[in-house]
């Protein structure tokens, strides 16, 4: 769990700095960005996708035991 608070710090401060400089400039006219906002959007997609999936193989595996222990006959 402290790699999942972890990574939501990330991205508040993330989405705080970027609505606080949106083209990724800052007021020195130095671009601090440098091309990663895309890149780092993949990287936590990937991570909340990954996640979805071990959640939803728990989830069916629970299913499938549970559905083993109902009799038919």
């Amino acid at each position: 769990m402290n790699e999942l608070a972890m990574i939501w710090i990330w991205a508040q401060a993330r989405v705080r700095q970027l609505r606080r400089d949106p083209d990724g400039i800052n007021d020195d006219g130095i671009n601090d960005d440098a091309g990663f906002t895309t890149l780092e959007w993949v990287g936590l997609a990937g991570v909340i996708i990954v996640a979805a999936i071990v959640v939803a193989t728990i989830l069916m595996n629970t299913a499938k035991d549970g559905a083993n222990k109902v009799k038919v006959q």
